[in-house]
């Protein structure tokens, strides 16, 4: 495949791509789920084809560059070798001249001597022809010389008119602009590729798609210290890597049916803002969540044509115990994390652990470059478990760790001297009240920390039925959608209407299908209760010959509820 052909496929694959994308906004809908699934893996697949174009197209990039090196260095040896033969060709002539004028030379010296006899006017004569023919040749060669200078002058400024002059040459720098040639050439020539506008303490690790083709640049300018930057100002070259094909929020494992998720982080290290080139405040606070606003809100914006606050864009950085395989068979050990996907991985914690994670990098980051803790490395960042809900925006604190308990010391009620006791205490001295009362107080403590501890185990209980309910609602959500995957299957394959609806005997075919594929079929209560409200109204549209289709009346209803509850119970 020829360059141009390459990058005519990579053009079109770009085209189709953003044609998926402008489909993606009106797939939002949870109606359209499926659809847009199907286009999501449309776009992925074309990002791996445009991936591999672009490594071809570098490849034939490399071909092309070395081809033109080789025909380049071919013409210059052409060039030499024409030089030198015509170099040989002059000196060789050169040499016939000089043979040819000896030997004229000789016949004349041979001629005066066979006519000794010569007059002084057939002398003169013949010195004339000589100086006349040296003179003829002189001409020609003075000539020859001119040609010869005038070409090599023509080929000079040939040259120059293709290759821009050195900077110590006197240029006329408007004619030269208003011709459309080059004007000098620069000791340091401006670089035009992707890191031209960073310090060389600054580069670029990774790209996105999406406006822009965000980049996440690394500013190592403090070892200690690092923080990454998300620009959209700078063009990602082909060394970076592709950052939504390492993703492993929402994902599945490898041969697994669970996802990735907390236990299987090894590290959280670093965390990328799309901080503005003229944003002063501290980038902490672009971290936190803006709260969504109402369609009230938003016309109120457009009504005194101010922008809407968009969410600025964060991407964190985690390292994982395992690794994931790419379809080029490299294994890849981190990811950068949106925050759509934190949250498929972090829950109801995801927003709070962002902003806790931006806040220790961002002021570790502004303590050493202040002159603190240079040479010290920055605290290790703790990683939040899942499922615990914390309000967005507020400063978030790592998940507590188990610490021996303190008891409190007891607090001592002080009696002032020739206090009136208390009633019912009789004539007790002071002594002897204080003590009771640290007793007492004793008491209460105690009965205090066993409130607490009472309140941590319930808590602790809480959160364990959170996340076994968090647990069972994302196996329901995947057991629906292998459901629904078959049972669209079985409606293609019968040419049976998405609206329409099926008979008994054609849900049964599909739970058996499921079944054999994914195993037994566990049927939750609610689902068992809708089987048995539904097996009840089919035998009350069968036995008064009502339509499927057709709206069943208020009375009709309570029959059927009456007939589900004389059967199986009360609802």
């Amino acid at each position: 495949m020829s360059l141009s052909d390459a990058i005519a496929k990579r053009a079109q694959r770009l085209l189709e791509r953003k044609s998926l994308d402008d489909q993606l906004p009106a797939l939002k809908p949870r109606s359209k789920e499926r659809e847009r699934i199907i286009v999501e893996k449309k776009i992925s697949d074309l990002d791996k084809e445009i991936q591999k174009d672009d490594s071809e197209i570098k490849k034939l990039e490399i071909e092309d560059a070395e081809k033109q090196k080789k025909l380049a260095e071919k013409a210059a040896a052409e060039e030499v070798a024409k030089k030198a033969a015509e170099e040989e060709a002059a000196k060789k002539a050169a040499e016939e001249e000089a043979a040819k004028k000896a030997a004229e030379e000789n016949a004349a010296e041979d001629a005066d001597n066979e006519n000794p006899q010569m007059t002084e006017e057939e002398k003169a004569a013949k010195k004339a022809a000589d100086e006349e023919a040296a003179k003829k040749a002189a001409d020609e060669e003075a000539a020859k010389k001119a040609a010869k200078d005038e070409a090599a002058k023509k080929a000079a400024e040939d040259k120059a008119a293709r290759e821009p002059p050195s900077d110590n040459e006197n240029d006329d720098i408007i004619s030269r602009l208003r011709k459309g040639q080059p004007i000098s050439k620069l000791k340091k020539p401006i670089s035009i590729s992707v890191e031209a506008l960073l310090s060389p303490k600054q580069h670029v690790v990774g790209h996105k798609n999406g406006f822009g083709k965000p980049v996440i640049i690394l500013d190592n300018t403090f070892p200690y210290a690092r923080i990454c930057r998300i620009r959209r100002d700078i063009a990602h070259d082909k060394s970076s890597p592709n950052i939504m094909l390492q993703r492993r929020g929402g994902e599945l494992k490898p041969n697994s049916v669970e996802k990735w998720g907390v236990d299987d982080l090894s590290a959280v290290k670093m965390i990328a803002i799309d901080v503005p080139l003229d944003y002063a405040s501290s980038p902490v606070n672009l971290v936190k969540l803006i709260p969504k606003m109402t369609g009230t809100e938003k016309d109120a914006f457009k009504a005194n044509n101010e922008t809407i606050p968009r969410q600025p864009d964060v991407q964190l950085y985690c390292e994982w115990k395992e690794p994931l395989i790419l379809d080029t068979g490299k294994e890849v050990y981190s990811s950068w994390e949106s925050r759509a996907t934190c949250r498929l991985i972090w829950k109801k914690n995801a927003d709070a652990y962002l902003l806790y994670v931006a806040k220790c990098i961002e002021e570790w980051y502004q303590k050493v470059s202040g002159g603190q803790y240079a040479d010290e490395p920055m605290p290790t960042i703790e990683i939040f478990r899942a499922g615990r809900s914390m309000s967005p925006g507020t400063e978030a604190t790592p998940t507590p760790k188990n610490t021996p308990r303190q008891t409190p010391e007891p607090k001592v009620t002080l009696v002032p001297f020739r206090m009136k006791p208390p009633q019912g205490t009789g004539n007790k001295s002071p002594s002897i009240l204080s003590s009771d009362d640290d007793e007492e107080t004793e008491e209460e403590d105690e009965e205090e920390e066993e409130e607490e501890e009472e309140e941590e185990e319930e808590e602790e209980e809480e959160e364990e039925e959170e996340e076994e309910e968090e647990e069972e609602e994302t196996e329901q959500e995947l057991r629906e959608k292998r459901l629904r995957e078959i049972e669209d299957q079985y409606r293609a394959k019968h040419k049976i209407s998405s609206k329409a609806r099926l008979t008994s005997k054609q849900e049964k075919t599909i739970k058996k299908t499921f079944t054999s594929t994914y195993g037994a079929f566990e049927e939750t209560e609610q689902e068992l209760r809708e089987k048995q409200i539904r097996g009840i109204e089919d035998q009350y549209r069968a036995k008064h010959k009502i339509s499927p289709k057709a709206k069943l009346t208020l009375k009709q209803e309570k029959a059927i509820k009456k007939k589900l509850t004389s059967t199986y119970g009360v609802i």
